[in-house]
């Protein structure tokens, strides 16, 4: 928390050196187009130039945002629950914050500096101000001025036991049934996962023809997850597939990053993760499996997921605990199969005995990638959101002033107000 006085706490965005001195890559929030300097990164925008290249946006406001259309739907459902504050006082004040000024059309941001991801509040904003509010009905603007808490994390679930804080707080990812928190779509969403759905195509076959995929069952990740080793299901996961296979004929599945811990730590805990420690194997090789794995880390898998469902593979997923966006679409065994260490090898040999059942589930997968998994579905559903939070205060609004002007006078009520 910034130990600023609210007079200084929302501020319009800027650069700082610690949102600009993290590395990047192709597929992080603060990544440019390598067309463009680096003084041209989202935490350097001059004014309200916002580049976005090879991300599929074009800036022009050519987004269908139709009542029928299924991620405004979802966008809009969510933020009919989104309250949006009028004063500082009534924000959680250990979260990061927003304020959006309807009359500049700006989004001023405030108590994340000190943010270990502090670079995502920034492209937020930027994404706010470009792609959300030049969309939301001219009429409805007006409501959205005020302020908003926003979890920069990739969940909460992982963070603090304090969950109730998270109420009425825009979030990336979220606890199954738990409706308190407003659900955006995840940062590399947003982005259009970098352009990896599009770049990295599945050329392999399930079966015919010289690509044919392996029969076995793939897995690569980093350590995100529990921080201690002992607890991270990954690792943890990673090395019950070895016992099971240490000849790795039906299964590869090997931890590739260290993230959140150091190897001391992972080896006083685990001695035997060498055995699953290995270099980067590109999606390509990837794509050479049959059964693609999704081990969840700190969250859902914001990219493994849609690139796998996007693959000629069969997504095999663990149990999550959390929810993104468009996840409530996702039905068992019709876009993915629900696995567990009791059944998960039984599983494959049911698919590879049964291939016209697994090809049936990767089409329906395929299918939903192309509707969901990209950045313009994200779009659609962040002026939905926004849209719903709209009109939510603009009732909310009327009820207050047909309510007021009926204790007035009953018999003459006057027109309820249209701005705020």
């Amino acid at each position: 928390m910034n130990e600023s006085s609210d007079n200084h706490l929302i501020h319009p965005p800027r650069s700082t050196s610690k949102s600009t001195s993290k590395s990047t890559s192709k597929y992080s929030p603060d990544y440019h187009s390598p067309s463009h300097p680096p003084s041209h990164s989202p935490s350097h925008l001059p004014g309200h130039v916002f580049y976005m290249e090879g991300t599929g946006f074009t800036g022009k406001k050519t987004a269908l945002f139709s009542s029928q259309d299924v991620s405004y739907i979802c966008g809009y459902a969510e933020g009919k629950k989104l309250m949006i504050y009028h004063e500082l006082s009534q924000l959680e004040r250990t979260l990061p914050i927003f304020q959006i000024d309807t009359k500049l059309s700006k989004v001023r941001m405030g108590n994340y500096e000190k943010h270990d991801n502090a670079p995502r509040m920034v492209y937020l904003s930027r994404y706010i101000e470009q792609k959300v509010l030049p969309f939301v009905d001219k009429q409805l603007m007006p409501y959205l001025e005020g302020y908003y808490n926003v979890e920069l994390h990739d969940s909460y679930s992982y963070l603090d036991t304090d969950h109730k804080k998270y109420a009425n707080c825009l979030v990336w990812s979220k606890k199954k049934n738990d409706d308190h928190p407003i659900l955006m779509p995840d940062i590399y969403h947003l982005f259009n996962f970098g352009d990896r759905l599009i770049n990295h195509k599945d050329i392999s076959s399930w079966e015919g023809g010289k690509n044919d995929k392996n029969d076995k069952i793939g897995f690569w990740g980093s350590t995100t997850g529990n921080r201690n080793p002992e607890k991270n299901d990954r690792i943890n996961k990673c090395i019950w597939f070895h016992r099971q296979d240490s000849k790795h004929e039906i299964s590869d599945c090997f931890i590739t990053r260290i993230a959140q811990m150091t190897y001391p730590e992972i080896l006083a805990a685990r001695p035997q993760f060498p055995d699953i420690y290995t270099k980067p194997v590109t999606f390509e090789d990837q794509f050479r499996y049959k059964f693609l794995l999704d081990i969840p880390g700190n969250t859902c898998s914001w990219d493994r997921i849609p690139i796998v469902m996007n693959s000629n593979s069969l997504l095999f997923r663990f149990p999550c605990d959390d929810v993104c966006a468009f996840h409530s679409l996702f039905e068992e065994n019709e876009h993915f199969v629900p696995v567990t260490e009791e059944d998960v090898f039984e599983k494959r040999e049911y698919y590879l005995a049964n291939p016209e059942k697994a090809l049936a589930i990767i089409t329906n997968a395929q299918a939903f990638s192309r509707e969901f998994f990209n950045g313009d579905a994200a779009q659609r559903y962040m002026v939905g959101l926004f849209t719903g939070a709209a009109e939510r205060r603009k009732e909310d609004e009327e009820n207050k002033n047909k309510n007021k002007n009926k204790n007035k006078n009953p018999s003459h009520p006057l027109p309820p107000t249209q701005n705020l």
